[in-house]
């Protein structure tokens, strides 16, 4: 359906799968094009749903790591019921 977000579990290309999968690993870092992979992965959720928080797209750009992103989506995404993964 077009403008529905993606799912990374079934993006096709397995790279979007692949950086997932390292975000969730604690002994991982991310490096710089996965990061922004994964906060456009993020973004494309906000942005389809009909009241994201206001002021989303500075917090999420401001991202400079995985530890950052995670707390954006604790507390900006997930008190509003957004879920991306």
């Amino acid at each position: 359906m077009p403008g529905l977000p993606v799912f990374w579990m079934n993006e096709t290309s397995g790279r979007l799968r692949d950086v997932v999968r390292k975000f969730f690993d604690p002994e991982a870092n991310l490096d710089e094009e996965e990061l922004r992979l994964l906060k456009w992965y993020v973004g494309q959720w906000v942005a389809a749903m009909p009241y994201p928080p206001h002021g989303w797209r500075e917090l999420l750009e401001a991202c400079r790591n995985e530890s950052e992103l995670h707390l954006f989506i604790l507390d900006e995404l997930l008190p509003m019921s957004i879920d991306p993964f």
